[in-house]
């Protein structure tokens, strides 16, 4: 079986009209996040795109990893201007932030 994009923004959108209308705000923003997310990593999987774009979708990424994580972490990113306009491969930097954060906060747990 195959979802079709439209069937899970459909869904996350009924689901965030839900939570709005039970004043959930912070699912709310949850949702709207990671509708952002899904509709980024669809949308022409296979493009090249600037390091700027890229660490753009990061910040939304790094903010529901900060909701999952209970704001147990704080993320800065540093980047040379130079470097913001070259093309990368969409998603390269996501499994490295990831890894980052599971490492970092497995490792304060103990």
């Amino acid at each position: 079986m195959h979802l079709q994009p439209h069937f899970l923004y459909n869904t996350l959108d009924s689901i965030n009209w839900l939570a709005i209308e039970k004043e959930e705000h912070q699912i709310s923003h949850m949702l709207k996040g990671l509708a952002q997310i899904l509709r980024y990593s669809i949308k022409d999987s296979n493009k090249l795109v600037t390091v700027k774009e890229e660490l753009e979708w990061m910040d939304r990424y790094i903010f529901l990893q900060q909701y999952r994580f209970r704001s147990s972490f704080t993320c800065q990113v540093h980047c040379d201007d130079e470097l913001l306009t070259c093309r990368i491969p969409k998603l390269l930097i996501q499994p490295f932030i990831e890894n980052a954060i599971v490492l970092g906060v497995s490792q304060e747990a103990r």
